[in-house]
């Protein structure tokens, strides 16, 4: 944190808030709620995801990654999207506006057609940034670590996009 009390308490409020951000993106996806895409990314946000042995893809904007995530998961009876842990970076690049978020989250899976359970690990090296209507994701990179299938596969963990 910051050395002056002015600049915890803005730097406690901005930590808040971004972290509102990352729960709200879990809870929408979780209730398949894709209209609330809208008010978590800005307009021109650019999404990376790499699926790992199943290659990689790059959308833009809140319409193109909830259309993605609705077709991926649409099979599933249960879907849940859980956060595991996150670090939120704040003043990235010594921009107050910027902040960086580490995301470690998993997905737990079923598909009632298949008869079984699967599950994911993944990582997002977000930046969000500070709008007139708050923090919105503006990058989101997204890796696959790991995932259930006959046995567990396990994928590289990607290196560290802000080094801390």
């Amino acid at each position: 944190m910051s050395g002056s009390s002015g600049d915890d308490w803005r730097d406690a409020v901005d930590h808040v808030a971004i972290d509102r951000v990352v729960r709200a993106y879990a809870d929408a996806v979780n209730r398949r709620a894709w209209p609330e895409l809208d008010g978590l990314f800005t307009p021109d946000a650019h999404i990376h995801l790499d699926l790992g042995t199943r290659g990689t893809r790059q959308f833009s904007g809140p319409g193109e990654i909830g259309e993605f995530i609705d077709r991926a998961i649409a099979g599933f009876d249960f879907f849940e999207f859980g956060i595991l842990s996150s670090h939120i970076i704040l003043g990235h690049l010594g921009d107050p506006d910027r902040a960086a978020v580490r995301l470690w989250m998993t997905e737990i899976r079923h598909s009632a057609a298949e008869g079984r359970w699967t599950t994911v690990y993944g990582l997002y090296q977000d930046i969000l940034v500070r709008t007139p209507g708050g923090w919105r994701f503006s990058e989101r990179y997204y890796n696959s670590l790991a995932r259930s299938a006959a046995d567990l596969e396990v994928l590289p963990t990607p290196p560290d996009r802000f080094g801390g």
